[in-house]
């Protein structure tokens, strides 16, 4: 794994903690049937893990709360947990992560809103959409295209998924809508809740046109990510057990993803090989961040990124 530009600011910025990788005995299927490896992710000493991003060279992203129950982000890159904490942050969220290293991400500051973060080889820059109280940064592309949502004063009707380049911001018109994964070509996933119906539904949007993404029988259906080959991830309700359940979406068909003997499962990122990060509550409620890894003769045998 080669040293990221963040990796970098954070050997002289940051202390650095060995990551405590726990193994997990098991093995689940993909689409194709070929084994995937399923790791569970702890921060040292955390009472909660969650990974929220992975990049092509498998550094991995997320959020933990220490002992203290406080919130902080992380960074996970070649076996070493570092902390991720904005100037002033009360709460952080490291949500995003590009092939470069860059990180995207949101904290609490002690006005109580959410700010967005960007972190790159400079240190932290505020990337708060301007004029709106809230704003929370979701992922960012290898071309530095941010994608996220901002809202006000409630988290539903002034809600807006949002892509934002250095030079413009495209704010999608939809309400309750949040923007969670950009491809290098453009294409965007998502989801948003329907005002009328209170129900949620995910979508991919690309070439200008929306598919709608909705799981069989669920009234919620949220998509977190999509990698170039147009592999989704997120996490729906199931409507018998009233818990959330992982897939993996690409082509109108869903593959479950679900950790052996969890409570739940809620797959946030996947990466160009297929990797796959989220959370899982075991049965003892506890909460730990997962990486499924996919092999390395599936990730060959794959479609390219710009095949279709």
């Amino acid at each position: 794994m080669r040293r990221t530009r963040a990796k970098a600011f954070f050997e002289g910025a940051a202390i650095v903690v060995t990551a405590l990788l726990l193994f997990a005995a098991a093995t689940l299927a993909n689409a194709a049937g070929a084994p995937v490896a399923l790791s569970t992710l702890d921060f040292p000493s955390a009472r909660v893990t969650a990974a929220l991003g992975i990049n092509a060279n498998g550094d991995v992203v997320g959020t933990y709360v220490d002992q203290n129950f406080k919130n902080h982000g992380f960074l996970l890159s070649a076996g070493q947990y570092t902390s991720i904490d904005p100037p002033g942050s009360l709460f952080t969220e490291a949500r995003g992560i590009n092939a470069a290293g860059d990180i995207v991400g949101d904290y609490v500051a002690n006005d109580g809103n959410f700010h967005g973060f960007f972190l790159g080889p400079e240190g932290f820059k505020d990337i708060s959409v301007s004029g709106h109280l809230n704003t929370i940064p979701v992922k960012i592309s290898p071309e530095g295209v941010i994608v996220g949502c901002f809202h006000d004063t409630d988290t539903m009707g002034t809600m807006h998924g949002f892509v934002r380049d250095e030079d413009s911001l495209t704010v999608y018109a939809t309400p309750a809508s949040m923007h969670n994964g950009v491809t290098p070509r453009g294409d965007v996933a998502g989801f948003f809740t329907d005002l009328m119906t209170m129900q949620t539904h995910g979508y991919i949007i690309s070439k200008g046109a929306t598919t709608q993404v909705d799981f069989p029988g669920s009234s919620a259906t949220r998509v977190w990510d999509l990698n170039p080959r147009r592999e989704a991830v997120g996490f729906y309700l199931d409507p018998a057990t009233r818990v959330f359940r992982g897939f993996r979406y690409r082509k109108g068909q869903f593959t479950p993803i679900d950790v052996p003997n969890a409570r739940n499962t809620r797959p946030f990122g996947i990466n160009p090989e297929g990797d796959i990060v989220g959370a899982y509550t075991d049965q003892n409620g506890k909460t730990h961040g997962f990486l499924l890894s996919r092999e390395e003769d599936e990730r060959a045998e794959g479609d390219s990124a710009e095949d279709e």
